[in-house]
């Protein structure tokens, strides 16, 4: 008999651009999958000076018209989903949503452009670099879910203490999903050693990654890769040439500097979310 695996509450925020509904197919397949029931959110910034009354409402009306004809579109008025509009800064509603309905996982759509706005900038990495749960965004260039669903995943990670942490809340991508398999990936910079030295390094970081890894998942470690190359560089043609369906990174909380640390134009979650063929699970460490 298959098991069955719950999840537990999954948010899926968007701003209802076209952009992020592409995000709702793997929105359904993990409500299938762990038998979730999901959250449909809009935020609506209506905190804008100089607005009046009279204005606030009327934005708040257009903008419930507009999240209806989104929810219709997309065939997410029935169960499991459960819609809800929202007013405030966008980043900080996410965050209290996550806490309040005890969100177990944040699935968003970007446009990855200039990252500036929710879902398509900033505010997408910046609920990445905060919340205290995974989440998962679908960049302009990923693909749905295959049939057979998340079977090939990549973990790549510079080695720092917080890996081990970052694995052990992947478990639920493996219970019940007997076909994952975990790919582990470490890049090196440019390396000017002897080829002695090299090869010691190249060693010693092929058994941390596998140190890292809970002994439980061990026997679902696909490949271990210690290459010497940019982390952009080597994690997009990693996941291109082995067919990666997830690309899971660690997200470096900021503290009082997150929404500035967002705005950098060259972060790698930015540059990978914006170029890999497949969605991007972040872990806050």
């Amino acid at each position: 008999m298959k098991e069955r695996v719950e999840l537990g509450n999954i948010l899926f925020a968007t701003d209802l651009s076209e952009q992020s509904a592409r995000a709702i197919e793997w929105l359904r397949w993990f409500c299938g999958h762990y038998h979730s029931t999901a959250y449909v959110l809009y935020v609506l910034d209506v905190l804008a000076i100089g607005l009046s009354a009279e204005e606030k409402e009327q934005l708040r009306s257009t903008a419930e018209r507009r999240f209806d004809r989104f929810i219709r579109r997309n065939r997410l008025k029935r169960t499991p989903f459960t819609s809800v509009l929202a007013t405030g800064d966008a980043a900080d509603v996410v965050r209290e949503f996550v806490d309040d309905c005890r969100i177990a996982l944040v699935i968003l759509g970007s446009r990855a452009v200039g990252l500036k706005r929710l879902l398509h900038g900033s505010i997408s990495e910046e609920v990445a670099r905060s919340a205290d749960c995974p989440v998962i965004t679908v960049g302009p260039r990923a693909r749905s879910p295959r049939s057979l669903g998340i079977r090939h995943v990549l973990f790549a990670t510079n080695l720092a203490k917080e890996a081990t942490s970052v694995l052990s809340r992947l478990r639920f991508l493996f219970r019940g999903n007997l076909g994952a398999e975990l790919a582990l990936a470490h890049f090196l910079p440019r390396e000017s050693k002897s080829l002695v030295e090299r090869h010691e390094i190249r060693k010693r970081s092929h058994a941390k990654l596998i140190e890292i890894v809970p002994l439980e998942m061990r026997n679902r470690i696909s490949n271990v890769v210690v290459e010497s190359s940019s982390p952009v560089k080597g994690i997009l043609e990693f996941s291109k040439e082995q067919n990666v369906d997830l690309i899971v990174l660690a997200a470096r909380e900021a503290g009082p500097f997150t929404r500035a640390a967002t705005h950098r134009p060259l972060s790698i979650v930015h540059q990978i979310v914006r170029s890999a063929n497949c969605p991007v699970l972040t872990i806050r460490i």
